[in-house]
């Protein structure tokens, strides 16, 4: 196949890898798009062609486009991915071009070697460079990869991580009309800045990416933290560094349980328990539009003059980790040990070692769930938290 050929290709199959723009989704393009015609490069030194039964694996189509050349690159890419996370998937994406080159290749009558002498061969014969049949090949194989292109950029956003727990502060709790009318002002904003920066791509990973980079940026910047009391530490810390205790909830939970579950665990953090927080799957209709979800949120912190301090985040990426398919799920989580301490534990390659997780399923009380989590794992933090629970509200 022709090095035209062989780049368009590889630039559509690229665009199928990558999820936007930023920096390293270029360099993943690219690397694609460099693997894609990389094989060719034995043409450098092979300008005259020798006869078939003269050539060596130095010849063209030979060593380059041997299947062990691509091996190695798989060996050094999931390597280098556990060293460097970066460097490792470039090299992966760089691996993938390879393989299509070779792919390619293999339906040409030459074919591809597969042994250690250049005439043992692999070759589907299906077309002829230049010709026809390679036009018609490469027609077909650009329909096939621009369908899910554009799948991909007509879908709506699926699933998406915005940190909330910033975003419900003090200027929703002043009902003049000034502080109202300057917040709804920075909603609109940040809603303009996801549409002037709406991409192609709708995963939980490039959601999770998305917010990151645009959104939360914005509202750290913009808006304050909420106010409160300080936590006391009248019974000290009981999760360890690494534990915490997600509970899963969504929008179509009944009020009921928000609000004794809100309420246990701001007396559990009031009393100096950090690592426990409350997971949402996306925003009430579609993260394109942050007030809805973030009006709804707030309805439910506020209490009287003062905000229940519970953090409420999106992380879709924590629903795929833990396998959660219903709620409210309750799941205590040991030795979640990241990389990177700024990104979600659901984000590939950024757990250190294996997590032990326990689960909870149904809509139950919130001490109750402690005590089957604590009969699930038998570790003491739990039956610890649940005696600081029950205990705390007999004494009130």
């Amino acid at each position: 196949m022709s090095k035209r050929s062989h780049m368009w290709i590889g630039m559509l199959t690229a665009l199928n890898i990558i999820h936007g723009l930023s920096s390293i989704e270029v360099l993943k393009f690219l690397a694609v798009v460099l693997g894609s015609i990389f094989p060719d490069m034995d043409m450098a030194w092979n300008k005259n062609k020798k006869p078939f039964r003269e050539r060596t694996l130095l010849s063209h189509r030979g060593i380059t486009h041997h299947p062990l050349v691509v091996l190695l690159l798989l060996i050094i890419g999931f390597y280098e991915r556990e060293v460097n996370i970066m460097f490792g998937v470039l090299i992966l994406c760089f691996t993938v071009g390879v393989v299509l080159h070779d792919f390619l290749d293999m339906f040409s009558p030459l074919g591809i070697p597969i042994g250690l002498n250049y005439r043992k061969r692999l070759a589907v014969k299906l077309y002829k460079t230049g010709e026809l049949s390679e036009y018609l090949l490469v027609a077909l194989l650009t329909v096939v990869l621009l369908v899910p292109i554009f799948v991909r950029v007509n879908k709506a956003y699926a699933e998406d991580r915005f940190k909330l727990g910033k975003m419900y502060n003090r200027y929703l709790q002043l009902s003049d009309n000034k502080t109202v009318k300057k917040y709804n002002y920075l909603v609109k904003q940040a809603e303009k800045n996801i549409q002037s920066h709406k991409r192609n791509a709708y995963s939980a990973e490039e959601s999770y990416d998305y917010y990151t980079k645009y959104i939360l940026p914005y509202v750290k910047k913009n808006v304050q933290s909420l106010g409160g009391s300080r936590y006391s530490r009248k019974y000290g810390t009981v999760l360890g560094r690494n534990d915490y205790v997600y509970v899963f909830m969504s929008s179509s939970v009944p009020r009921s349980t928000w609000e004794n579950y809100i309420k246990a665990i701001d007396f559990l953090r009031k009393s100096g328990q950090d690592g426990i927080g409350i997971i949402l799957r996306g925003c009430i209709g579609g993260c394109t539009k942050v007030l809805p979800t973030a009006k709804f949120v707030f309805s439910l912190l506020k209490h009287g003059n003062e905000m229940y301090r519970v953090p409420i985040l999106i992380d879709p990426l924590l629903y795929r980790l833990f396998n959660v398919t219903r709620v409210p799920t309750i799941v205590y989580a040991k030795n979640v040990n990241l990389r990177y301490s700024w990104l979600s534990p659901g984000v590939k390659g950024n757990l250190k070692d294996t997590v032990t997780a326990y689960k909870i399923i149904g809509d139950c009380g919130f001490a109750y769930a402690l005590g089957e989590l604590y009969r699930e794992s038998g570790d003491s933090a739990m039956l610890k938290l649940y005696d600081i629970l029950t205990t705390g509200w007999l004494e009130k």
